[in-house]
C-alpha cells in the first residue's frame, strides 16, 4: 500500500479527535494542542509500524496513549535543590531508617494492592491477609486449587514489579473533568434511567471513567493509575455502568466508553456551523406559524382572551416539537436499552448550564386518568413557567384538573396547586388553567399544521446532516454510529430557534405564570 499518503490523508483527517482525546486528559488548551503536536508528530515517526491498513485506528490511540504518557511522565520531572543548614542536620539511627523504608514498604505494597484487579486482589487478600488456605479459597472463589495457586503467582509477579515501578497518576487524579449523561427514553424506561444519569450530578468518579475510556479503551488497573482511585471503586462504577450500557468490556478486559460524548469543541463546531441557517429559518418560520394562530385560538383556546404573544409561543413550540419529532429514523423504533425499554444515552463534557433545556417530556401519563401531558421545560421560561414532568404527582393532578376530577385530592393540595397557578376557582368547582384539547382535536391540528411542520421537517433534516458530520469527526470510532439518530433527537435545535424569535422580538417572556408549551390531551 501506499502507505505515506494513506497515513498522511488518515491523520488530518483524525487531528480534531486527537485534539479532543489531548483536551479530555489535560485542562489547559494550549496543553492540550502541544500534547496533540507531539501525538502528530509520534504518529509519523512511527509510521512504518503500521503494516495494516484495517488497524489504523488502533495503531494511532495505541500511539497517542504512550505519547500522553510520556509526556506526563516529562512534566513530572522535578528539580529539587539541596538546603545545608547545620541546625537542620540530624544524626538518624539506623533503626529509624529502617523502620522509615519498611513502613515505605508496606504502603508501596498496599497501593500496588490497591491496582490489583478484583480476581487476583481477591486471592491475595483471602491467603496472606485472612490466612485461609488455597483449598478454602477454591471453594470460596468456585475456581479449582490450581486457578488460585495460578492467581497468587501472578499476583505476587504484578505485585513485585509495581513496587518497583515509580507510578505516575493522570490528571484526571488531581484535576477532574465533568460529564453529565442524558437521555431519550420511552416511558417504560423513564424510570428505570433516571437513577443512572442522577448518578452523574452527584459523584465525578463514574464521568470520569467514562472521559478516561472514550477514545482508547482502558483495563481497571489503567483507570485505577489514571484516576488515582484504589481497584474495588473502579469496579464497582464499571459494573453498574456495563448493566446500564454505558460502558462495554473488550477483550482483553479492557473498558470503552459506549455513549456519544459532546465536548466544547463540538458544540463549537456545531454552532459556528449551523447560526447562520438557524436565523434563515426563523423568518420563514414566523410565517408558517402566524398562518396557524386562528387555528391555535380557536381549536385549544376556544377563542378565548389569550394573548397574542402566549399563541405565539403555543404555536411555535407545537410545529417544532412535532417537526423534530420525525427525524431520519422515520419510523425504525429506538433501540433497546440493557435495563428495560428503548431509547438513546449519552453525554456532555461539561454542565447542563449551557442547554436550552431543563428537561422535555414527549408524553406524560398516569394510571389513574385517561390522557397524557406534553411539557417543554425552557430554560427561557424558566421564571413564568412552571417545570413540568418527571414527577408523577404534577401529572396525576394536571390531568385530573383536565377531567375536572378532583374528589382524590384534599383541599390543602388543592390550595397548593392553585397557589402554583394550575387551576383557579371557577364556580363550586375548578378550573385548570394548562391548555387542554381532546384527542381528536390535537390530531385535527397536526393536520391543519402539516404545511408549517413539513417546512420545520425539511430544516432539522439539512440540520441533522450537518450536525452528525460534525459529531462523527470528534466521535471514536466505537461510537459513529451513534451520531446520527443523536443528532436527529438534540432537542437544543428547536430551544435555538425559539431564542431566535425571542432575539427579534417575535416571543416576549412574560411576567406571570404561564403554561406556553405545556398542554394536556384527553
Amino acid at each position: 500500500m501506499d502507505s505515506k499518503n494513506f497515513i498522511t490523508e488518515k491523520i488530518l483527517d483524525s487531528m480534531k479527535s486527537i485534539f479532543a482525546f489531548s483536551r479530555s486528559r489535560v485542562s489547559d488548551a494550549t496543553e492540550a494542542e502541544d500534547l496533540s503536536q507531539q501525538i502528530i508528530t509520534e504518529l509519523f515517526a512511527s509510521a512504518d509500524a503500521l503494516k495494516n491498513e484495517n488497524a489504523f485506528y488502533g495503531w494511532m490511540w495505541a500511539v497517542a496513549k504512550n505519547t500522553y504518557s510520556n509526556y506526563i511522565r516529562a512534566r513530572k520531572k522535578v528539580n529539587f535543590t539541596s538546603i545545608e543548614n547545620d541546625n537542620y542536620i540530624v544524626d538518624l539511627k539506623a533503626d529509624v531508617e529502617n523502620n522509615l523504608l519498611l513502613k515505605e514498604d508496606i504502603n508501596n505494597l498496599r497501593r500496588e494492592m490497591s491496582f490489583l484487579a478484583r480476581q487476583y486482589r481477591e486471592a491475595v487478600v483471602k491467603y496472606y491477609i485472612e490466612e485461609k488456605s488455597c483449598s478454602q479459597i477454591s471453594v470460596e472463589l468456585s475456581v479449582t486449587v490450581e486457578t488460585v495457586k495460578n492467581l497468587l503467582f501472578k499476583a505476587r509477579k504484578i505485585l513485585k514489579e509495581g513496587i518497583n515501578m515509580a507510578r505516575e497518576y493522570g490528571e484526571k487524579s488531581y484535576n477532574p473533568d465533568i460529564l453529565r449523561v442524558d437521555k431519550w427514553v420511552s416511558n417504560g424506561a423513564w424510570e428505570k434511567y433516571q437513577p443512572v444519569t442522577a448518578e452523574f450530578e452527584r459523584k465525578r468518579l463514574p464521568g470520569n471513567i467514562l472521559l478516561s475510556t472514550y477514545y482508547s479503551p482502558m483495563t481497571v488497573e489503567e483507570l485505577s493509575v489514571e484516576l488515582g482511585v484504589s481497584s474495588p471503586y473502579v469496579e464497582d462504577e464499571l459494573n453498574a455502568m456495563l448493566k446500564s450500557g454505558l460502558i462495554k468490556l473488550l477483550p482483553k478486559a479492557r473498558y470503552q466508553a459506549n455513549i456519544f460524548i459532546y465536548t466544547n469543541s463540538c458544540d463549537d463546531e456545531i454552532a459556528a456551523k449551523t447560526k447562520s441557517l438557524y436565523k434563515e429559518h426563523s423568518q420563514k418560520f414566523i410565517r408558517g406559524v402566524d398562518k396557524m394562530i386562528p387555528a391555535f385560538s380557536e381549536t385549544v383556546f376556544k377563542n378565548s382572551d389569550v394573548p397574542q404573544n402566549h399563541l405565539r409561543w403555543f404555536a411555535s413550540h407545537f410545529i417544532l416539537w412535532h417537526a423534530a419529532l420525525k427525524n431520519d429514523r422515520g419510523n425504525e423504533p429506538m433501540p433497546l436499552l440493557p435495563l428495560g425499554g428503548r431509547g438513546y444515552l449519552w453525554g456532555y463534557n461539561y454542565d447542563y448550564k449551557q442547554s436550552g433545556f431543563q428537561g422535555i417530556y414527549g408524553k406524560c401519563t398516569s394510571e389513574n386518568y385517561d390522557g397524557w401531558v406534553h411539557a417543554a421545560n425552557y430554560k427561557l421560561l424558566e421564571k413564568c413557567q412552571a417545570r413540568i414532568g418527571g414527577y408523577q404527582p404534577q401529572t396525576d393532578f394536571l390531568l385530573a384538573a383536565a377531567h375536572k376530577a378532583f374528589d382524590k385530592f384534599t383541599p390543602d393540595v388543592i390550595a397548593q396547586y392553585i397557589q402554583w397557578r394550575f387551576i383557579e376557582k371557577d364556580g363550586d368547582s375548578y378550573k385548570s388553567l394548562c391548555p387542554t384539547m381532546a384527542e381528536a382535536q390535537y390530531n385535527t391540528l397536526c393536520e391543519l399544521c402539516a404545511e408549517s411542520i413539513n417546512e420545520s421537517i425539511s430544516f432539522f433534516a439539512g440540520l441533522i446532516d450537518i450536525t452528525s458530520a460534525v459529531m462523527e469527526n470528534h466521535a471514536p470510532e466505537a461510537v459513529k454510529k451513534q451520531c446520527k439518530p443523536l443528532a436527529g433527537i438534540k432537542a437544543d435545535g428547536i430551544a435555538e430557534i425559539m431564542g431566535n424569535l425571542c432575539e427579534g422580538g417575535y416571543l416576549m417572556i412574560p411576567q406571570n405564570h404561564s403554561f406556553l408549551t405545556v398542554y394536556a390531551v384527553i
